[in-house]
């Protein structure tokens, strides 16, 4: 097949080639899911898979506060140390060991803490044997979390995405023979991730041997939690928009319905990662473009970042509605009203990605993060208020509120910035 020289030239691009595996890897995790919909449909009750997905949204921040953020610090400073491949090597050796030292602690210390924790935690959940699971789940997840952030500060893109593939081979593999042939429960598919961060562990170790050299040295230490832990706020803000909800409903509505909410969040999610793996390419290239002084061709991506978060939010709703028709059994009734409104909040999250890169390009991060922390507010606000009174449609309503106070906080502080620069540009 031939190719014009425009789009010979876009397929050998590096850049567009790392985009476009970096958002295959991205989207992994939930397509996992999605392929194992009929197996968690069939086989578990809509508590299971309450069960299921409430504490997979646990391990999601607690492997994050297990390393204290630092695989985002190895993405930016890895490149200080450029010009010196003994120092590159000793400082990620530095936070290599100090994330499996720190993380192993903690896990240590939550485990004899169980009696006390458990019960914080988990009020419909059984503790046992859901809270040892859900430790061991963070741990393996969090200690792949580093070996990522170097793959990806190397542009091993490739060896990123096999590793990820391995790693949802072995979850469908191990949830598929558990489920459906030896007849085992929720805690056997949450099992199989521990058994997958292992076998990814091995694989991290195989390919990064030589980029690593084991040591502990403060300083590389100190400047990376310098750089990681005031990201906390933000990342802990990021969780509370989308899996807080799932915490509260466990404490006050049945399983059943909480599994029903939590199956619509997860095929949610699914539109959400999208954009999200659309919006790692995007803000590069509208960044570059801008610097480059391009701002009708940085003004045009945006306009089709825009059209595309319209199209795919309405094929998103459009295909979703199929699946639940075709896909789930009578069990999961009322599933697809939740699921149109939860895909809403993520169209609206969609627009909030398009005005947050300007917002990223004029460097006002401190406006992003006072508008996460301001949504992840009303989000537990509005929960906490509404859930106890109309259940699972409380936490619906909070997940539609949230996006909207950070898009319309964002784009009011885009069009103060727009505005401001216009009067200079006529001033002068």
């Amino acid at each position: 097949m031939k190719y014009s020289p425009k789009i010979k030239k876009l397929l050998t691009n590096k850049f567009f080639v790392n985009s476009f595996w970096y958002t295959f890897a991205t989207m992994l995790p939930p397509l996992t899911g999605i392929i194992l919909l009929p197996v968690f449909t069939k086989y578990f009750t809509p508590g299971e898979y309450g069960i299921f997905t409430t504490v997979q949204s646990y391990v999601w921040i607690l492997q994050l506060l297990m390393i204290l953020s630092l695989h985002g610090a190895i993405t930016r400073l890895y490149y200080d140390y450029k010009e010196n491949s003994k120092e590159q090597k000793e400082y990620l050796g530095s936070v290599v060991m100090f994330t499996v030292v720190f993380a192993g602690l903690i896990s240590a210390l939550l485990l004899l803490l169980k009696p006390i924790v458990g019960p914080l935690l988990f009020k419909n959940i059984p503790i046992d044997p859901y809270y040892d699971i859900l430790i061991y789940f963070a741990l393996s997840s969090s200690l792949s979390l580093v070996p990522m952030a170097i793959l990806r500060a190397q542009e091993r893109a490739k060896s990123f995405v096999v590793i990820n593939i391995i790693k949802s081979v072995i979850v469908m593999a191990v949830t598929s023979i558990a489920v459906i042939f030896m007849n085992k429960g929720p805690e056997a598919a949450l099992f199989s991730f521990i058994i997958a961060g292992i076998g990814t562990g091995l694989g991290y170790i195989g390919v990064l041997y030589k980029s690593v050299r084991l040591s502990f040295k403060k300083q590389y230490i100190k400047q990376s939690l310098a750089f990681s832990i005031p990201l906390l706020p933000h990342v802990i803000s990021g969780w509370a928009i989308t899996a807080s909800s799932r915490f509260i409903l466990e404490k006050f509505v049945s399983l059943d319905e909480l599994g029903r909410f939590s199956l619509a969040a997860q095929m949610a999610m699914v539109l959400g990662m999208l954009y999200t793996g659309v919006n790692n390419a995007f803000v590069p290239r509208y960044t570059r473009l801008m610097k480059d002084a391009k701002e009708n061709e940085a003004n045009k991506i945006m306009k089709y970042f825009q059209v595309g978060v319209i199209v795919l939010g309405v094929l998103a709703i459009i295909f979703s509605l199929l699946v639940i028709e075709w896909l789930l059994p009578p069990k999961y009734n009322g599933v697809s009203g939740i699921l149109i409104f939860l895909l809403t909040a993520e169209i609206v999250r969609g627009f909030y990605f398009v005005v947050v890169a300007r917002l990223f390009y004029i460097k006002n991060t401190k406006i992003v993060g006072i508008s996460s922390v301001s949504a992840a507010t009303v989000n537990v606000g509005v929960n906490l208020i509404l859930i106890p009174i109309i259940g699972v449609w409380g936490a619906v309503v909070a997940a539609i509120a949230a996006e909207l106070t950070r898009f319309l906080f964002n784009l009011y502080q885009e069009r103060r910035y727009l505005n401001k620069k216009l009067q200079a540009e006529s001033q002068e």
